[in-house]
C-alpha cells in the first residue's frame, strides 16, 4: 500500500481497540493518548483475533496478548515474546 486510507475516526479509537479490513487484511487499531498502533488483528500462531486479547498500555509497554494462548505482541513492532518464539505479528 503506498498511499493513505481513512478507516476510522480518532475519536472511535481507544484503549480495547477497533477492528476494520483494509484490502482485504483484518486489522486491529488502537490509541493511547497521542499514538495510534496498528496491527494485524490474527494471531501468527494459532489465527485467534488479537481484539478479544488483553492490550496493556503502560509507561513504554504497548502490547496485546493472544486470547488462545496467551502468547505477548509487541504493538510497536510485532514481535511476539521470546519465550514462545512465535513469528512477529505484522504492524503497519
Amino acid at each position: 500500500m503506498d498511499s493513505w486510507m481513512e478507516v476510522a475516526l480518532l475519536e472511535a479509537l481507544t484503549g480495547k481497540g477497533h477492528s476494520v479490513a483494509i484490502d482485504g487484511q483484518k486489522v486491529l487499531l488502537l490509541r493511547a493518548a497521542d499514538q495510534v498502533f496498528a496491527i494485524g488483528n490474527q494471531c501468527t500462531h494459532q489465527g485467534a483475533a488479537f481484539g478479544k486479547g488483553v492490550v496493556r498500555i503502560a509507561g513504554s509497554v504497548r502490547t496485546v496478548t493472544c486470547p488462545a494462548h496467551g502468547s505477548i505482541f509487541n504493538l510497536q513492532d510485532g514481535q511476539g515474546d521470546a519465550a514462545t518464539g512465535h513469528e512477529a505479528g505484522s504492524c503497519l
